[in-house]
């Protein structure tokens, strides 16, 4: 579901540029696709993002992705990470679990194209 300002490929929006935060920016990005990812899930972030991508908005994770859990622990992060988990309570953005072909971090590389396949994202 697109937000208020937000349109496809198809809209007469005229292009935004950012603005350091004077104006809400909105609809900045395309799509974005992030796999494995070592960024935080918290969802007040997620929001953020959100709210300045137009189209698709994909964490892309894997449970069994051993070295993200390390990094975690190793580092006593206090957050979570997007690449091991879904995201919750953020309208618009689309979790899939790639664990049927990603058993760990290495992998994203190799299995690059069956992921694509597996999220239906044809660039």
């Amino acid at each position: 579901e697109r937000g208020e300002g937000q349109q496809g490929n198809g809209g007469n929006k005229p292009p935004r540029f950012y603005d350091h935060g004077k104006e809400n920016p909105r609809s900045m990005v395309m799509d974005v696709v992030l796999m494995g990812a070592a960024v935080s899930a918290d969802t007040n972030r997620w929001r953020k993002v959100r709210q300045v991508v137009a189209g698709r908005l994909v964490n892309v994770y894997s449970p069994l992705d051993w070295l993200l859990r390390v990094l975690v622990r190793s580092s006593e992060m206090s957050y979570s990470l997007a690449g091991i988990q879904p995201i919750q309570n953020v309208g618009g953005v689309e979790n899939i679990d790639v664990s049927a072909v990603v058993v760990d971090h290495f992998a994203y590389d190799k299995e690059i194209m069956s992921i694509l396949e597996i999220i239906k994202f044809y660039p």
